[in-house]
């Protein structure tokens, strides 16, 4: 039931994200022919190709992170620790430049 409610808010953000429809209506009509089908119908398939090309990559990369996830981080616990601690230290020292930045 958890990843029921997960999945639709993650579906109202993507839909809500401004992003997504300045992409679509600054990617996509470079690609419509005006002297062809309706341009209706030509958008409506340039964007469900793109979904459904979208869908497939995201796929991919779940199953090789996921497959690369559980053969190097399952094995012990002391690994996810350290990759805790290298994200910790990386951020401290980000923090630490962008503190330390001055302007020209």
């Amino acid at each position: 039931m958890n990843n029921n409610l997960s999945f639709r808010q993650a579906l109202l953000i993507e839909l809500l994200n401004p992003k997504t429809s300045l992409f679509f209506l600054a990617f996509l009509p470079q690609f419509v022919k005006s002297d062809g089908s309706p341009v209706t119908n030509q958008l409506l398939m340039l964007g469900l190709t793109f979904v459904l090309m979208s869908i497939m990559y995201t796929t991919l990369l779940v199953f090789v992170t996921s497959t690369i996830g559980n053969k190097l981080l399952v094995k012990s616990n002391s690994s996810s620790n350290w990759f805790g601690k290298v994200g910790g230290i990386v951020y401290i020292g980000l923090g630490i430049k962008l503190a330390l930045q001055t302007h020209e």
